[in-house]
C-alpha cells in the first residue's frame, strides 16, 4: 500500500491533535469522538489506516470506540483477538485476573 506524503501528514496531525486534546483534559474523562472528523478529505487508502488506529489497545478501533481513550471500555465493533498486550496484561474489573484470561474483563466475577 503507497502512502503519499500529504496523506500521512492529515493522519500524523490528526493523531497528534487527537493526543493534545487528551492531554490537556486534566483530570477529566474525556470523550473523543473521531466520528465527527470530516472523513470525506481523507482518501480510501487513508480511511483503511484510520480504520486500524486503536489508541487504548483495547480491540475497538479509535473509529469506532466511543471512549478511544479508555482501555475498558469499548463499543460492540471490538474485534476479538487484536487486543495490545498491555489491555491482555490488564485487569479492568481489579478482580485479580488479567483481561485476557478474564470471561468477563469489564464485571468483577
Amino acid at each position: 500500500m503507497k502512502i503519499s506524503l500529504l496523506n500521512l501528514f492529515k493522519i500524523i496531525v490528526l493523531v497528534f491533535c487527537t493526543h493534545l486534546m487528551i492531554f490537556s483534559a486534566e483530570n477529566e474523562e474525556m470523550v473523543i469522538n473521531v466520528n465527527s472528523v470530516d472523513k470525506s478529505t481523507f482518501s480510501a487508502s487513508d480511511r483503511n489506516i484510520l480504520k486500524e488506529i486503536d489508541t487504548d489497545g483495547d480491540g475497538d478501533p479509535d473509529l469506532t470506540d466511543p471512549f478511544a481513550n479508555n482501555p475498558c471500555k469499548f463499543s460492540n465493533f471490538r474485534k476479538e483477538g487484536s487486543e495490545s498486550p498491555m489491555w491482555l496484561y490488564g485487569d479492568c474489573d481489579n478482580d485479580g485476573i488479567e483481561n485476557g484470561q478474564d470471561l468477563n474483563p469489564n464485571y468483577a466475577d
